[in-house]
């Protein structure tokens, strides 16, 4: 089904039956769905939508994609959003809506080239697609480029579940300003969180570099509520950890609330959600809490820059500099699972201009030490710990960045 409709006009939900399950996709484009007491477009199979699609100021989800159970013999659905480079940002816009700008759920393959999700009452955009991990056929890995959810109420992306590649490109992906409702668990730029029973996800934020293979800056989540990028879903087994990179995450939280750049949360020592990350090349200063707060539990790591015998391989991230800092500490390293713990910070950037590592002994209390919880030093200092009793946190490294 391929619906063509002259751009000018004030239309209502454009109807349930949008896509095919297999065979060709229905194609929408050009088109402005507005005012609808539910969903401004539903989908339900296969489908291109756009260049120029809008879905603004709906009572529901602008965009709501809901993919039925399907046999194996029908093969799996693919929606895509289709744009034209442009200078001026996406032709596509889900935005103003009184619920998410866009919802994706079912067993579904996401292809994103352009669209803005902002400014809804509740998230950007939601996707909580199964996660089958070594399932023969492959496993969906829904790719997001040239994004922009900026001030929704809630989360700017909530992943529940699935597989996300937010790809860098000539324009940042933005994830910025979220937040505005009053919620203790919502108000993120990105937000990966327990969901639907299929479980398990994995964020990847691709890495841009410049001729010389140094690292650009090609995705955004500054000035959210709650923080930059939270990370409480763990991927499946096998898939290994999420991939933050070429990140800025700067200014986020106030003076009434403690938030981070980056922070990785478990639901439990011994939960089997317990996320790790590996950081490359991001900005993540001027944040109200830390650049960076990590939970350890029995299972997860975290990586921002490691050492293989004589071989390093850079973090190359920015947590802090000289004037430039986080409102409490540059790394909250919260060793939950007790036990002695080596963390390694190979090459990255703090607060000092002469490179703190290697480490002196005895350490210089105004550059790490330890609290009874993250946040409850008085001044700063650039990395901090929490430890039960019998317990140790070490931090290593041979330079800076």
């Amino acid at each position: 089904m391929t619906v063509s409709v002259t751009p000018g006009g004030s239309y209502n939900a454009i109807a349930t039956a949008v896509g095919q399950a297999m065979g060709t996709a229905a194609t929408l484009r050009n088109v402005n769905a507005e005012n609808a007491s539910a969903a401004g477009i539903r989908v339900s199979g296969s489908a291109n939508l756009g260049p120029s699609v809008n879905a603004t100021q709906n009572m529901g989800h602008g965009l709501q994609v809901n993919i039925p159970a399907l046999s194996i013999g029908f093969g799996r659905p693919v929606v895509t959003i289709v744009d034209t480079p442009s200078l001026a940002g996406p032709s596509n816009t889900f935005s103003l809506n009184a619920q998410s700008g866009a919802v994706f759920f079912g067993d579904l393959d996401i292809d994103v080239d352009g669209a803005n999700f902002s400014t809804n009452v509740s998230n950007g955009l939601v996707i909580g697609t199964p996660f089958y991990g070594l399932v023969p056929g492959g496993q969906p890995r829904h790719r997001l480029r040239n994004v922009h959810a900026d001030t929704n109420g809630l989360d700017g992306l909530r992943l529940l579940s699935g597989d996300v590649l937010i790809e860098a490109g000539n324009l940042p992906n933005t994830f910025s300003g979220n937040g505005s409702r009053s919620s203790n668990t919502q108000g993120y730029g990105i937000h990966t969180t327990a969901g639907d029973s299929s479980g398990g996800a994995l964020l990847e934020l691709e890495a841009s570099f410049n001729l010389l293979g140094e690292y650009l800056l090609a995705h955004e989540a500054n000035t959210n509520r709650l923080g930059g990028v939270m990370l409480n879903q763990t991927s499946p087994v096998g898939f290994g950890a999420h991939q933050i990179n070429s990140l800025e995450a700067s200014r986020n939280g106030n003076m009434n609330t403690f938030a981070d750049g980056v922070a990785v949360q478990i639901a439990g020592v011994n939960s089997p959600n317990q996320p790790s990350a590996r950081l490359r090349g991001n900005r993540l200063t001027g944040n109200s809490g830390a650049s960076v707060r990590f939970q350890r539990g029995n299972s997860n790591t975290l990586d921002i820059g490691t050492t293989t015998g004589i071989v390093v391989h850079p973090g190359y991230n920015i947590f802090a500099d000289p004037g430039v800092k986080a409102g409490k500490t540059a790394v909250c390293f919260d060793n939950l699972a007790g036990g002695a713990v080596v963390q390694e910070a190979e090459a990255n950037r703090w607060s000092t201009t002469v490179c703190p590592y290697p480490l002196g002994m005895p350490p210089d209390p105004t550059f790490i030490a330890q609290v009874l919880s993250c946040y409850r030093n008085k001044s700063y200092v650039d990395v901090t710990y929490v430890v039960p009793a019998m317990s140790s946190v070490q931090f290593s490294a041979s330079s800076c960045f």
